[in-house]
């Protein structure tokens, strides 16, 4: 989740597209119990925009840069969301 979140959120432009605001009636909650039969798996994945810009960071920047967020990042105060795709500041702080 970490890497999943640094890649939506950390990094400008994004390199993961949040698909729950692309497309929130495909992506928009959790179904449980779906029939086999009625998963969209295979159907046509959605569009991404036309203006989505390319980032065009080395796999070595992203690597520095991943360490860098995350050593800076307040565990104790914050939380990430990966529905909202952002940090969160926590209700109480995390005393782990």
């Amino acid at each position: 989740m970490l890497v999943l979140h640094f890649l939506q959120c950390a990094v400008w432009p994004p390199i993961l597209p949040n698909l729950r605001k692309i497309d929130p009636n495909r992506f928009g909650g959790i179904k449980y119990n779906v029939p086999l039969e009625k998963l969209q798996i295979f159907d046509r994945s959605p569009e991404l925009p036309p203006d989505r810009r390319r980032n065009c960071k080395t796999v070595a920047e992203l690597l520095m840069a991943f360490f860098d967020y995350y050593a800076r990042f307040d565990f104790a105060n914050q939380k990430i969301s990966m529905p909202q795709a952002r940090v969160l500041d926590r209700e109480r702080p995390f005393r782990g």
